[in-house]
């Protein structure tokens, strides 16, 4: 006896003789060539325009929270694909479209000398050291003045055009030889000037005391010629600070291009985010543990636990670029400190930098100084609960959740142990460290309270 079911496109026809859709089990190959041409036809155009149209959306409210598409369906939409493609994500998430040209875009040398560097102009710094690099407690300033440690033989891995266009560099510069001895920390421009900052850390319910720059240094604060916007750039692996402990200060080639290519793809997919201007390999040798490489399968399959063997990697510098980078540790250790002065010192900086329309309230007297200190708090816990959303969005997982590692400007910082989720699990976490997966894929909200 023949089975008949009710087909969408030939209703009553048996399966035996007919295959026409996966409800009733059959295969779309037998499907007419001009249906799957007009199918095409109809959902590929219109999908362009509703994608392009939302994008535009986001755009316009210019915030880096995530908006679905759930608006009417449009029929047609000004902003084509190819330039929502070109459009430059900013280092805060938000997506602008860039309306930079060439004009606008500096030389190396004017943008060196175009840097304005509040945070050493605003904030206090430590005091004359013999030895700048000696790893100390360092208290009652915000920063140490400290230049990067020369590197051999600087050469170019990769570089960010969009990146160059959103400090108002020209991209050309990235190929000179000038541009890899200043981002490679061996010479520093007029206008430039290195400084690591000094932080705590707590994590896990326990505080873990002073910390700081270990491996990076701020070397300026870039102004857009056009559109006056602040982006601070970082170099990360350029050499021991005062916060570097017992380590080098270093970076390799393996971390760093995880780093350039994450925070440049959580950026083209609206995630508030650090940006990467560059990766420059260079000739030193550093030593780092790592996993063995074995093609077989062995105990360290699946990295159920830390890495436990010394490997010598080639070394490289990143250099990474935010509005800011003032963690929200920072605040901690002049409050664990007891350091009233420093810690709103620093708040006003955090305030001016990051939220500046609550520093225009308190001057025009519609909020007191300390209903601003609150208004910071907000925004901060505001813009981490929004963080963790694209997180979640995107399948993303942090690994080592720590104040040290949080933004008050609220973006993803210090890619270490991340990872992307492959297969829905809860509780996933690449952080070999955390066995307990308290920093898991849907703990992360909790974590970050």
């Amino acid at each position: 006896k023949k089975r008949v079911h009710r087909c969408w496109m030939l209703a009553g026809r048996s399966t035996k003789t007919h295959h026409c859709c996966r409800r009733c089990r059959c295969s779309p190959r037998a499907l007419p060539p001009l249906l799957l041409v007009a199918s095409f036809v109809l959902f590929y155009f219109p999908t362009r325009s509703v994608i392009a149209a939302g994008f535009r959306r986001h755009v316009s409210r210019g915030t880096a929270g995530y908006h679905s598409f759930r608006h009417v369906w449009p029929r047609r939409s000004s902003l084509s694909m190819s330039s929502a493609r070109r459009a430059v994500g900013c280092a805060g998430g938000a997506r602008a479209v860039s309306t930079t040209s060439a004009s606008d875009l500096l030389e190396l040398e004017a943008f060196a000398k175009n840097c304005d560097n509040s945070l050493v102009r605003d904030l206090i710094e430590e005091g004359p050291v013999a030895d700048v690099r000696r790893p100390r407690e360092v208290k009652g300033c915000h920063f140490t003045r400290v230049e990067p440690e020369p590197v051999p033989s600087p050469y170019l891995i990769a570089a960010s055009p969009s990146c160059a266009e959103l400090l108002g560099l020209d991209p050309k510069e990235t190929s000179t030889a000038e541009f890899l001895s200043v981002f490679s920390g061996n010479h520093l421009l007029p206008g430039l000037t290195g400084w690591a900052t000094v932080y705590g850390c707590h994590c896990g319910g326990q505080w873990f005391g002073q910390l700081g720059d270990g491996r990076a240094m701020s070397i300026g604060e870039a102004i857009h010629p056009k559109t006056g916007h602040r982006h601070e750039m970082q170099l990360k692996g350029c050499g021991r600070t005062p916060y570097s402990r017992q380590f080098d200060g270093r970076a390799v080639v393996r971390s760093s291009i995880r780093e350039f290519l994450a925070s440049e793809a959580m950026g083209s997919l609206g995630v508030p985010t650090t940006r990467a201007l560059c990766v420059l390999g260079h000739e030193e040798k550093i030593q780092r543990a790592w996993y063995p490489e074995s093609k077989e399968k062995s105990e360290f399959a699946g990295r159920p636990h830390p890495p436990q063997m010394l490997k010598v990697e080639p070394g490289a510098v990143l250099c990474r670029v935010a509005p800011s980078f003032i963690r929200f540790a920072q605040l901690e250790l002049f409050w664990k400190r007891d350091d009233p002065e420093n810690f709103f010192k620093l708040a006003d900086h955090a305030i001016a930098r990051e939220y500046p329309w609550i520093k225009e309230k308190v001057e025009k007297k519609e909020i007191t100084r300390v209903e601003g200190y609150v208004e910071l708090l907000k925004e901060t816990a505001k813009g981490q609960a929004l963080l963790i959303a694209e997180w979640l969005r995107v399948g993303y997982v942090q690994g080592n959740m720590n104040s040290d590692n949080t933004l008050v400007g609220g973006r993803t910082l210090d890619y270490g142990p991340f990872g992307f989720m492959e297969k829905f699990d809860p509780s996933w976490s690449p952080f070999t460290s955390d066995p307990a997966k308290n920093f898991g894929f849907l703990n992360q909200p909790r974590a970050a309270l």
